[in-house]
């Protein structure tokens, strides 16, 4: 053995690693060359580097910012039961190339994979898990435009060089600022410009601070579209469609079709285009209807108020505060959406992707219409458009996920 080189130091002693790699060098041969990479020194590595290394000359690299100034750094102010409607809104609007999407742990990396590639979008996931050449194709496939959406832990995402990537969404904050720096140094690559958001909970504007302090920059409150934002893009995405089929097509067959409507109905074009169009947006609306993605967090004051409210429930044998909200939470659901229930839970190994999978797949509906869903151990409940035909909800009975069948019912 003549050299050995320790990469991402500062990661393995995160991991847990640093007893084992001293264990490897105790045991090679003391005539080596070691090398040592490092994004931050803490003193674990530093100690390390000192005993292993002889004669070691340390490399800085200073900079005015920790940060490349071609990234707009912004951040959304984020309620967890409703990231998932605002990250599917923010990729509908942004004009992206390809995305790259930061979660905590290797299994959310795979569940919302699954949930965004229901919702219609080109997504893979990348985590520890993914052997070399696995995780080699995936990111061939980000390079070549494949694939435009890649959702990842920090570990997985370490040395992933793709200059097309022009966002990078910070779907869980990270745990400290060097890790921030490193997962937007993902976009802004080989000279381009790139976009930073970063979602931030309530209990996490603490972090957002030390963010700040450490890139030396001021990151941006990032306005979450609304619904006439996203049917306005909608419109113009549908009208773009029907003017290339109508430019490149051959619509011979079809306009014989449309002129036997109009003899043998009486109807007029006119509403016979808007008959079309009504019926080429079903399971893809055009029009968006609210959500609740930009309610405001509650004050103290209004939470004061539930919180009395509810205590006015207890004893008696009425329910208890808690009893009273965890039952408010399993019912409600967003405007425009009715809250369903099916009979299938974690325990049977069910995960909100297959969930939005089989939906889309039995009532031949897309993917992003599909609201919120939340998994107990028993069964699961996912909101549903109320305006959905009576037939889709009745072929959704029927539904099997999971190797079980659905029962879905309206709650």
């Amino acid at each position: 053995m003549q050299s050995i080189v320790l990469d991402e130091a500062d990661e393995m002693l995160k991991m847990g690693f640093i007893e084992d790699i001293e264990w490897i060098l105790d045991h090679t041969p003391g005539e080596k060359q070691v090398a040592l990479f490092s994004a931050t020194m803490p003193k674990p590595v530093r100690r390390v580097a000192q005993k292993y290394l002889k004669d070691e000359v340390e490399i800085k690299i200073n900079s005015k910012t920790s940060t490349v100034t071609g990234i707009e750094q912004c951040y959304w102010y984020a309620r967890g039961v409703h990231k998932l409607d605002a990250l599917t809104r923010i990729l509908e609007v942004e004009e992206t190339d390809a995305t790259m999407i930061f979660v905590r742990t290797k299994s959310q990396t795979v569940e919302l994979a699954d949930q965004l590639k229901a919702r219609g979008h080109s997504c893979a996931a990348i985590n520890g898990d993914l052997n070399q050449a696995l995780r080699e194709s995936t990111i061939q496939k980000l390079k070549n435009g494949r694939l435009d959406v890649v959702v990842a832990t920090d570990v997985a995402a370490r040395g992933l060089d793709v200059d097309r990537i022009s966002h990078v969404i910070n779907y869980d904050i990270p745990f400290d600022p060097e890790a921030y720096i490193h997962r937007i140094g993902r976009t802004g690559r080989a000279g381009r410009t790139g976009k930073a958001i970063l979602f931030v909970a309530p209990k996490e504007r603490k972090m957002l601070r030390i963010i700040e302090r450490v890139t030396r920059q001021p990151i941006k409150e990032f306005e979450l579209p609304d619904k006439d934002v996203i049917t306005k893009i909608r419109i113009e995405r549908f009208k773009a469609k029907v003017h290339r089929a109508v430019e490149q097509e051959k619509l011979d067959f079809y306009s014989d079709i449309i002129n036997q409507l109009v003899s043998d109905q009486g109807t007029s074009l006119h509403d016979i285009a808007a008959g079309l169009c009504l019926l080429a947006q079903q399971g893809d609306p055009l029009l968006v209807r609210e959500k609740s993605v930009k309610e405001k967090t509650a004050t103290p004051r209004d939470r004061g108020t539930r919180e009395r409210r509810s205590d006015r429930r207890d004893g008696r044998g009425r329910r208890s505060r808690g009893e009273s909200r965890r039952r408010s939470r399993a019912h409600e659901h967003e405007p425009g959406m009715v809250s369903c229930r099916i009979e299938v839970g974690r325990r049977h190994g069910v995960n909100p992707g297959s969930i939005v999978a089989a939906i889309a797949e039995k009532g031949g509906i897309q993917g992003k219409v599909i609201g919120r869903i939340n998994l107990h151990n028993e069964y699961s409940t996912v909101d549903l458009p109320e305006e959905l035909p009576k037939a889709v909800f009745r072929n959704l009975k029927r539904a099997w996920v999971a190797n079980r069948p659905m029962n879905l019912t309206a709650l």
